[in-house]
């Protein structure tokens, strides 16, 4: 009795050969089904969390475009519901097998969107402030460049195109799109500096060459011209301090360069005229042979027979005549040329 109800009791609970094997697969099918559900509720919960983080992206993207093109990953993003189904054990297992490729392929779709999406915020954010910085540079060089300008103008209009950019389905070709727009407003960028320092380096050299004239006009100029010429010579002082706090600053000043340099010219006629009357027409010739050439070389030791030759040429007057006029200026203290012997 004692062995058969331990047969009948114990044993009957569990399975043997044909019902053992049946019951194994089943193990093996609840196994398989525990880790798809437990895959499945962890996909949809990194959708939710992605979708979280996308809306507190959006509320906080400072460009319309990003409004239009986070709606596009509505399209895309949406992690499927799970399937209801009361069909056999195998077919669920097929079909949450299904719904977790699925579900993993459009998570890394979305992933990746995100990633693309953050890159084209960035760079729009970029393009705004630049575009900004474009729009003042463009002010100041108008009426230095036109042709500048009209560059500048055409670039600021492709990025005021991508804020009424409404075909937002293809995200790298916006991203391509936007990325040429910036190219155009950081070339347009350097071609306005360029102008601007080229104009001011301009008006520096002629500045400089107005200064070197005070010199000698003011040791020949009569009592009564001193007090203009002095006021002049202030003036010049203020342009360069003018010019450099221009270099530093710009595109953020107040300055107008065509009308600075048309004073700096009319200083140089001045103290040309003055210069001219002074002195004899050989004299005059040299002095403004020397000014024109000063600027060019600046700071430059050069050979005193280049020197001269340069002057000869542009004073046409013979070398000999050159000698004897540079000593008459130099005895007058109006040369402004010095020789080191070694």
């Amino acid at each position: 009795m004692i062995n058969d109800s331990f047969n009948s009791g114990l044993f009957t609970e569990y399975p043997t050969g044909k019902n053992l094997t049946l019951e194994m697969n089943q193990e093996e099918s609840f196994r398989e089904l525990t880790e798809l559900i437990s895959e499945v509720w962890q996909l949809r919960k990194e959708a939710m969390e992605l979708w979280r983080s996308l809306n507190e992206y959006i509320s906080e993207a400072p460009h319309p475009l990003i409004l239009r093109v986070t709606r596009e990953l509505e399209r895309i993003g949406n992690v499927p519901r799970p399937p209801r189904t009361d069909e056999e054990l195998k077919d669920l297992i097929s079909s949450l097998r299904e719904y977790v490729i699925y579900s993993r392929q459009r998570l890394e779709s979305m992933r990746e969107y995100m990633r693309e999406l953050r890159l084209l915020s960035e760079m729009l954010i970029e393009v705004e402030e630049r575009a900004q910085l474009l729009k003042t540079w463009s002010e100041v060089i108008r009426d230095l460049e036109p042709r500048a300008y009209s560059e500048a103008v055409h670039a600021l209009n492709k990025v005021k195109r991508i804020r009424e950019y409404t075909d937002v389905k293809n995200l790298r070709i916006l991203l391509k799109e936007v990325s040429e727009v910036h190219n155009d407003v950081e070339s347009c960028l350097r071609l306005c500096q360029r102008i601007y320092e080229r104009r001011l380096n301009v008006i520096k050299e002629q500045t400089e060459t107005a200064i070197k004239l005070y010199r000698g006009a003011r040791r020949l100029a009569m009592v009564t011209d001193v007090t203009l010429i002095d006021g002049a010579y202030s003036r010049l002082m203020g342009i360069m301090n003018a010019l450099e706090n221009a270099k530093r600053k710009a595109p953020f000043v107040d300055l107008d360069l065509q009308e600075m340099e048309k004073e700096v010219r009319g200083i140089v006629t001045k103290f040309r005229d003055l210069l001219d009357s002074a002195v004899g027409g050989r004299e005059a010739r040299v002095l403004k042979a020397l000014s024109t050439l000063a600027p060019q070389y600046g700071e430059k030791a050069l050979p005193f027979h280049v020197v001269v030759m340069q002057i000869s040429r542009a004073s046409e007057l013979s070398v000999n005549e050159v000698l004897l006029t540079l000593y008459s200026l130099s005895k007058k203290g109006l040369a402004p040329v010095r020789m080191r012997l070694r």
